[in-house]
């Protein structure tokens, strides 16, 4: 969904809830440029699911707040 997403760029702290069974809502945002090459930054949100150390499922889209 970013216009340039090679240009993104996300912080080192993650903020994420723990939902339950190794389900976390993430909440955070990324800074990327635009098409006019200025950099945004973009609040998301998506649930992920762990599978193990390496491996995690998506259990919703991210959605731009």
């Amino acid at each position: 969904m970013l216009d340039s997403p090679s240009t993104a760029k996300f912080p080192w702290k993650l903020n994420s809830v723990a939902l339950d069974d190794g389900t976390y809502r993430v909440a955070n945002y990324v800074d990327a440029q635009n098409t006019f090459g200025v950099t945004e930054r973009m609040n998301y949100e998506c649930t992920i699911k762990v599978i193990d150390a390496d491996n995690f499922q998506c259990e919703s889209y991210c959605s731009f707040l």
